[in-house]
């Protein structure tokens, strides 16, 4: 009898470890409904509430928006979508340009 989890390293399709994240973020790219926003993302924003203040993303008929601890309700500053500033070429920044 073999106890534990099945070996799955000779088939990445079956390995969590080869599973492609599927919040990969593009820069531009819109928040799901019920995502958290990035805490860089939130700072563009300017309303001096911290990330932990408040609540997951949340939709309407106008737009997504945004509550916070004080029941403010807070929207995207253009269009109807919270958008990522950030993806992962601009996460994987070398400080110096002769690297590789």
């Amino acid at each position: 009898m073999k106890i534990g989890y099945p070996d799955t390293k000779n088939r990445p399709g079956d390995s969590p470890l080869y599973s492609v994240d599927p919040d990969k973020r593009k820069k531009g790219k819109k928040y799901k409904t019920g995502a958290d926003i990035d805490e860089t993302d939130w700072e563009s924003h300017n309303t001096g509430l911290n990330v932990q203040d408040i609540s997951r993303i949340q939709k309407d008929k106008k737009s997504q928006y945004i509550t916070s601890v004080y029941n403010d309700t807070i929207r995207p500053t253009k269009g109807r979508h919270f958008k990522m500033t950030w993806g992962e070429k601009e996460r994987n920044f070398t400080p110096n340009p002769n690297r590789k």
